[in-house]
């Protein structure tokens, strides 16, 4: 349930409203300022690292990524993929880390554009 927060303003928007993307504990979205930002309660700190804004600065288009978190024996990983810039970047949610899934010999983005688990299998 939503509740309102008094000061609680996060200060920057959206840059890809399909990036939105949530643990059980924290969202994660791409900021219309270009860095990728982690958020618990009201507070929106930026997780991703100067490298990876750079590479996304290069990117013609921004706004068509689409992020989603999955959960892989036990471990979160928010996945956000750039469909025009042909990437998709990985962090890793417990040890604050970033790399990079392709698809292919091309080294493109991953081509997957969604996950389920069921069953105990993924």
């Amino acid at each position: 349930p939503f509740e309102r927060v008094e000061g609680g303003i996060v200060r920057v928007g959206l840059g890809a409203i399909h990036s939105v993307a949530n643990t059980p504990d924290l969202i994660f979205f791409f900021g219309s300022d270009g860095q990728i930002y982690g958020m618990s309660g009201s507070t929106a700190d930026v997780i991703s690292t100067k490298a990876i804004a750079r590479e996304i600065s290069n990117f013609g288009t921004v706004s068509d990524a689409h992020g989603r978190a999955i959960n892989i024996d036990g471990q979160w990983l928010y996945v956000l993929t750039f469909v025009n810039g042909n990437r998709t970047f990985i962090y890793e949610v417990d040890g604050g880390e970033w790399f990079e899934w392709s698809s292919g010999v091309s080294q493109g983005r991953h081509y997957s554009s969604s996950y389920a688990f069921a069953f105990r299998k993924h």
